[in-house]
C-alpha cells in the first residue's frame, strides 16, 4: 500500500527540487542507449529486480506514462518516491536480502544530499557547510561494487544515476547570497528567484521560480509526452561521438555548471525571461541532459569492467 500511494503521487505531480521526473527518465534512458548489448542485458535484470518491489499494477502505471523506455530508465524514480525515507530503510524495502551495510545509511536519505551552496556573489556571504550531492555520487559506486544481489545493484545505480542526473542541473551547482541582518541568507539555487512579478513579503510559487524554469528545460519538459522520443531527438542532436569532457569527474563537472551561472541569473527577477534566453536556454539544458546520460554510460561500463 505504502508504494502505491507513492506512485500515485508521483504521477500526479512533478518533482520539485531536482530535475523533473521526465529528466531523469530521459538521462538514464540515453545512458541506456549509449552503453553496449551485453551492458544493457546486465542493466536490464537489475533494473528489474529493483522495479520487482512494485505490484504489475503499479508497474503498468509508470511504464504507460514512459512509454517505450528500458527499466533501466525508470530507476531513477525510486529515490524520488522514496526521498524521506533513510537509504538503508529503502534497501530494506526493495532488496530480497538485508544489506550488511544498511545501518550505516539509517540516518541519511535522499534530501540529505542537498544542492551546492557555492555562492556566486563576490560578497564574503558564507552559508553553512552540509552534505551535497558530491558525497552522495562518492558513495554509490562503492555500494553498487559490494552489491550482493541485482535488486541491490539496481537500487545503488538508482541512486547513483539519480543523483548525477541532478548535478547537470545547473542551479543545483550555486545559488545567489546576501546578508540580511548580519546573516547570510541565500535565493535557496534559484527556488527564490522569481521570473513572475510578486509583491516583496509573498513567497515565490515553485512553477514560477528561476530554479523550476532550468529544471524543466525551460518548460518543454515538465511532463514530456513523449520521453523516448525526446531522448532519441537527444542523442542526434549532441551524440556522444562530438561530446567533450566524459570522463567521471563530479567536482569537475560542478564547475563547470558553476562557470554558466552568470548567464543563468541574466534573466531579470520578476519578469519573464526574453526570447533569446530561452532559446539559449533551452540549448544549454539539453546538452546537460545528454552529456549527463553520456558520463552515466561510460561510468556503468567502468562498473561492469571492474566487477
Amino acid at each position: 500500500m505504502r508504494a502505491f500511494v507513492a506512485i500515485s503521487g508521483l504521477l500526479l505531480s512533478s518533482q520539485a527540487f531536482a530535475w523533473n521526473d521526465a529528466s531523469h527518465v530521459i538521462i538514464n534512458e540515453i545512458a541506456y542507449q549509449s552503453v553496449n548489448a551485453s551492458t544493457q542485458q546486465i542493466l536490464d535484470t537489475q533494473a528489474s529486480a529493483a522495479l520487482a518491489h512494485f505490484s504489475t499494477e503499479e508497474l503498468q502505471k509508470i511504464r504507460e506514462k514512459y512509454q517505450g523506455v528500458s527499466d533501466f530508465a525508470l530507476i531513477p524514480l525510486i529515490p524520488e518516491m522514496e526521498k524521506l525515507t533513510s537509504i538503508g530503510e529503502v534497501f530494506e524495502l526493495y532488496a530480497e536480502n538485508v544489506p550488511s551495510w544498511a545501518e550505516l545509511y539509517k540516518e541519511v536519505s535522499l534530501n540529505d544530499w542537498h544542492a551546492l551552496t557555492h555562492s556566486v556573489n563576490d560578497d564574503g556571504c558564507e552559508l553553512p557547510t552540509q552534505t551535497t550531492l558530491l558525497d552522495g555520487i562518492k558513495e554509490m559506486p562503492n555500494v553498487y561494487r559490494t552489491a550482493q544481489s541485482p535488486a541491490e545493484q539496481g537500487l545503488a545505480l538508482a541512486y547513483l544515476s539519480h543523483l548525477t542526473a541532478d548535478l547537470h542541473q545547473p542551479l543545483n551547482n550555486f545559488t545567489k547570497t546576501e546578508e540580511v541582518n548580519g546573516q547570510c541568507v541565500s535565493d535557496n539555487n534559484g527556488k527564490d528567484y522569481c521570473l513572475e512579478n510578486i509583491d516583496a513579503n509573498q513567497q515565490c510559487p515553485i512553477d514560477a521560480s528561476l530554479y523550476h524554469y532550468w529544471n524543466s528545460g525551460m518548460n518543454t519538459i515538465n511532463d514530456a509526452d513523449d520521453v523516448k522520443q525526446y531522448a532519441d531527438k537527444l542523442l542526434i542532436l549532441f551524440p556522444q561521438s562530438r561530446s567533450r569532457n566524459l570522463e567521471w569527474s563530479p567536482q569537475s563537472w560542478s564547475q563547470e555548471h558553476i562557470k554558466l551561472a552568470d548567464f543563468i541569473y541574466s534573466s531579470l527577477e520578476n519578469s519573464a525571461p526574453s526570447p533569446a534566453y530561452k532559446r539559449l536556454g533551452l540549448r544549454i539544458s539539453q546538452k546537460r541532459i545528454a552529456i549527463a546520460g553520456y558520463r552515466l554510460a561510460i561510468k556503468i561500463e567502468e562498473l561492469q569492467a571492474k566487477k
